[in-house]
């Protein structure tokens, strides 16, 4: 790509975005409650319409594409949120493994043997994708606890799997 090239489609981005944002805007806020969200939504939605541009520079993006792909962004959201809320409501904190799918062999005796609330911290971090602040929010402590707690629970995963599978014990 030339610099004349990259120019014309900051340009043309630009003047998109300074045409279409304020209808983008208009158009997920009217349908969600938080500004933030619709913020994100209407940003993701001008990202999409850059790389639309970067692979076809005479496309010609209308407010209407633009509304189409923010409602698509709007609707994988919701979808994603919903997921997450299920996994979460699933989510027993005695036994948190008891809706996970059957883990066999070392590492799921290793998380067997783990504590609960070690083996839930993960589960929501790294099955669930949930961030540190939200794990913190479940478990109902500090950001910097749930840190803490996460890094205790991953050293003692490895102990634990170390233990059921001592071949790899020296590998680390």
């Amino acid at each position: 790509m030339t610099r004349g090239a990259a120019t014309v489609r900051v340009s043309q981005a630009q003047q998109l975005f300074e045409r279409h944002h304020d209808d983008v805007y208009r158009h997920i806020r009217t349908r969600v409650r938080s500004t933030a969200l619709a913020e994100d939504i209407t940003a993701d939605t001008f990202r999409d319409a850059v790389h639309a541009l970067e692979r076809s520079p005479q496309q010609q993006l209308t407010s209407g594409w633009l509304c189409t792909v923010a409602s698509r962004r709007l609707a994988d959201h919701w979808r994603a949120e919903y997921r997450h809320e299920n996994a979460v409501a699933r989510l027993s904190l005695e036994r948190p493994t008891d809706d996970l799918p059957l883990i066999h062999g070392e590492v799921g005796q290793a998380l067997d043997a783990m504590p609960v609330r070690q083996r839930t911290a993960l589960y929501l971090r790294y099955v669930i994708g949930m961030s540190v602040g939200e794990v913190a929010e479940h478990l109902e402590c500090s950001v910097v606890s749930a840190t803490s707690l996460l890094a205790r629970a991953r050293r003692r995963l490895v102990a634990e799997y170390h233990l059921f599978a001592p071949e790899f014990a020296n590998a680390s």
